[in-house]
């Protein structure tokens, strides 16, 4: 079998691998001459067509042999055919080849003008999308009676600026919304719309995933709540901005605002003071909160404001003793959750809510500065955890300590180990512990 069968042979075995395995254009042009001159099948005129190294004679050779509508939609297509039959492919019968051709990196601006005319939409929006028709091809495709023909258009990746900005004006809204959803769509046309103050197109701007300053700035000041609102939201504000819309009339923009991250100290304070509860809940969450907003938020605060701010890790320590001091059980247990100062501890003592020394032991704090008194109370509280918060504190009297170290709970007998006061002997007892745990907390001695 010759080289030329066994080509044969695998092209009708397997078209696509064939192509595939010889993308590197390793065939010889002697070789596809032959093939072209000899058996007129159409598996071979398929490969002749779609193979990227056939040259334009071989291509021509196909051509001339009448070959069926996938050839030639494959010629129309291939870089090399001639444009000539390109041309005489624009006016065939089959709708098909006519798109082929529509959609050809190789069409020439005479093929394209003639292909407006055709009598398929389908045709005319291939030809739309073709990245390589002219600016004047664009305009008159922008102007085809059938609005999907138009928004092909912008599928184009060298429109013409002023052919997208007639897009953008276009009178059907599908149209329009493709044409101020295109990437390639130009700054100031977008910033056309964004300043028409028309809800529909500025609606449509803010789908974009990311859209010019300029643009998002205008929009911040639409007529139309909603797209101001997103705006907003959307925009990395200035200070002034910042300040500006913080007095704004709406209470949902402030609250935007108060949710904005790095808010200037003189935008918080003009904030603590809003009318709007939901204003001021945001502020106290703010992770920059300043000392002064934080001192007039607190001026009006009912119990919800006061754990909101008592909850913000950012709170100013200028204000956590007021917190503490307006606050019950759930305020003081936030402020544990912090890094509680002595004051706060001072206060949490004094107050003796059992919750709140729960919360305290939970969390592991050790009971600096806890009374003796205090210590000897919990001790025989029914919860483990606070007998060994009681344990944990270094005032707590040894006799208590002793009778610590023979509680029923290891919890409690494994804090005891761990204190700094408790002595040799209390030591000895726990050494002979009967649980693991309490003879290691022995071993690793007080921490």
């Amino acid at each position: 079998m010759s080289d030329i069968d066994t080509i044969i042979a695998e092209i009708k075995k397997d078209l696509p691998e064939f192509l595939r395995k010889h993308r590197n254009g390793d065939i010889i042009p002697s070789q596809l001459r032959e093939l072209a001159s000899g058996e007129q099948c159409e598996e071979v005129q398929l490969f002749l067509a779609e193979y990227a190294s056939t040259p334009s004679n071989v291509l021509e050779s196909v051509y001339v042999q009448e070959p069926g509508e996938a050839v030639l939609c494959a010629l129309a297509k291939h870089p090399h055919f001639n444009a000539k039959y390109l041309r005489q492919l624009a006016v065939h019968e089959n709708e098909n080849v006519r798109k082929a051709v529509a959609g050809s990196r190789c069409i020439t601006p005479q093929t394209a003008l003639a292909l407006c005319g055709d009598s398929s939409a389908q045709v005319r929006a291939a030809l739309a999308r073709n990245s390589m028709v002219p600016a004047r091809v664009q305009v008159q495709l922008s102007e085809d009676a059938v609005p999907f023909v138009r928004a092909a258009l912008l599928a184009h990746s060298q429109l013409d600026s002023e052919v997208c900005a007639a897009l953008a004006e276009d009178t059907d809204p599908t149209v329009q919304a493709a044409a101020l959803l295109a990437p390639k769509t130009p700054e100031e046309t977008l910033l056309f719309w964004a300043d028409s103050d028309e809800h529909f197109p500025q609606t449509l701007l803010l789908k974009r995933k990311k859209l010019p300053d300029k643009v998002l700035e205008s929009l911040c000041f639409s007529s139309h709540f909603d797209v101001k609102l997103e705006a907003v939201s959307r925009k990395e504000l200035t200070a002034d901005e910042k300040l500006g819309f913080a007095a704004d009339e709406n209470e949902q923009i402030r609250l935007c605002v108060a949710k904005t991250p790095n808010l200037p100290d003189y935008v918080q304070e003009k904030l603590a003071i809003d009318e709007s509860k939901a204003v001021r809940l945001a502020l106290a969450a703010c992770p920059s909160l300043c000392a002064s907003a934080a001192e007039k938020l607190l001026e009006k605060a009912d119990e919800e404001l006061v754990m909101a701010l008592a909850s913000n890790p950012a709170a100013p320590d200028e204000i956590v003793d007021e917190l503490a001091s307006k606050g019950g059980s759930r305020v003081m247990q936030c402020l544990v959750d912090r890094d509680c100062p002595q004051s706060v501890l001072d206060q949490i003592y004094k107050q003796g809510d059992e919750a709140t020394l729960y919360h305290l032991a939970y969390n592991g704090f050790t009971p600096k500065g806890m009374s003796a008194e205090l210590a000897s109370r919990l001790s025989e509280n029914r919860l483990p955890t606070l007998r060994a918060l009681a344990a944990s504190a270094e005032s707590c009297p040894l006799y208590v300590l002793a009778r610590l170290a023979r509680d029923v709970s290891w919890v409690v007998r494994v804090a005891v180990a761990r204190s700094a006061a408790a002595t040799d002997a209390i030591r000895e007892v726990l050494a002979a512990d009967g649980d693991t745990r309490v003879r290691n907390a022995v071993k690793r001695g007080a921490g």
